[in-house]
């Protein structure tokens, strides 16, 4: 009803129903954004209101949803990107840690590289026969690591879209991948219960991570000692230099969503199948529950992060609300509304922005193209399969 009405008393109307909801006493930040179709909220109790405040000023937040790209400010909720890209064939996207690059993968096995700044397509892949199951990004955003079905990955140049590497030896699909923070190696498990590091230079095989579980799901940790993979049934911590398994943490089948590490891989956060109520914050070294978050979404939760810093950590649900959190004890400091179910979420690395640097304008409508895009399970950092 309010999007009905003319700006002003749209915002008005929208203002006043998001102050009515929140408990006092307590200030609020409210802003609209009718173009994005979106509400920042953020809330703090009197009591150390403004270093919750003051925490979030330099952070940047991307979404990945059905509908393309956001990246907000995690201080006003404004957007600094939006990246409309409509794609009913994609299987899955990732971005890269500075927010410069998205790679987008289609059923109909295309790789592509897009600016989300400019909305330009950087490059396309060579065709491969086979189908791709999974697409990561290097932090940096220069390289782009696929899994296929045909048991392979394959590590391209995002600028040109050149083949670099073939990744040999899983006996079966390659069903996910990620690259390290420093770009040097990449992960990738597959559908042979085999997790495996190779050598992002020369492809070299590193180490075999495995057990009796199926992996759908893995990544590094900030510092690149720790790698994690997920699946049905567990989620494991294992030491990347020795290959021994620090830590396995079982859980039902299906009750797993998603998972992030903390950047000092002190802390474990997932999200749970039970509608918002199963969100946790684990000690990583032990598994024992530090927080529990419940509510906040009216939907399956299907992606988490922790800033940089560590204070904070998001959710993002299938409500299309992205939640921020408080990870020391789990208080809701505001929420973002999406358009549309958010599949992908993760802070940004902070980046410097010149001081004279401005937005990029809208591009020519009349030649994106449309389409929508669908998911698969189990997102980890840093890169997610829809």
């Amino acid at each position: 009803l309010a999007c009905t009405m003319p700006r002003t008393r749209r915002q008005r109307v929208m203002e006043a129903a998001v102050t009515a909801v929140l408990p006092g006493p307590c200030w609020e930040v409210v802003l609209a954004h009718m173009s994005a179709r979106a509400i920042m909220c953020l809330r703090a109790a009197s009591r150390g209101g403004a270093e919750v405040t003051a925490g979030l000023l330099e952070e940047q937040v991307a979404t990945i949803c059905m509908i393309g790209v956001r990246i907000w400010n995690a201080a006003t909720g404004e957007t600094e990107v939006v990246f409309d890209h409509f794609l009913d064939e994609m299987c899955g996207a990732s971005i890269s840690a500075d927010g410069r690059r998205v790679v987008v993968v289609h059923e109909a096995s295309d790789v592509e590289v897009y600016d989300p700044r400019t909305w330009q397509r950087v490059s396309s892949t060579a065709d491969v026969d086979s189908y791709v199951l999974s697409c990561a990004l290097s932090d940096d955003g220069r390289r782009v690591v696929t899994g296929w079905g045909d048991a392979m990955a394959r590590v391209h140049d995002a600028e040109t879209g050149e083949l670099s590497l073939e990744l040999r030896g899983h006996a079966a699909a390659v069903s996910f991948c990620s690259f390290s923070p420093d770009h040097r190696r990449v992960l990738t498990v597959g559908d042979d219960r085999r997790a495996i590091l190779f050598d992002a230079t020369t492809g070299d095989r590193l180490r075999t991570f495995a057990n009796d579980d199926w992996f759908d799901s893995c990544g590094f940790s900030r510092s690149g000692e720790l790698v994690a993979t997920a699946g049905d049934v567990s989620l494991c911590l294992w030491e990347t230099a020795t290959g021994r398994l620090a830590l396995r943490l079982e859980h039902d089948e299906e009750t797993l969503r998603s998972f992030a590490l903390s950047p000092d891989a002190s802390r474990l956060g997932t999200t749970g199948s039970w509608l918002g109520e199963d969100i946790k914050i684990q000690d990583a070294a032990t598994g024992r529950v530090v927080l529990a978050i419940g509510g906040g979404h009216y939907g399956l939760v299907d992606d988490c992060a922790f800033s940089p810093d560590a204070r904070r950590f998001v959710t993002a649900g299938q409500d299309g609300v992205l939640r921020f959190w408080d990870a020391s004890d789990g208080s809701s400091l505001g929420a973002v509304l999406h358009a549309a179910p958010i599949r992908i979420c993760d802070f940004l690395l902070p980046q410097p922005r010149p001081s004279n640097s401005r937005r990029p304008g809208p591009p020519n409508l009349a030649k994106r193209r449309s389409r929508h895009g669908k998911r698969r399970n189990l997102p980890a950092h840093p890169a997610y399969p829809l």
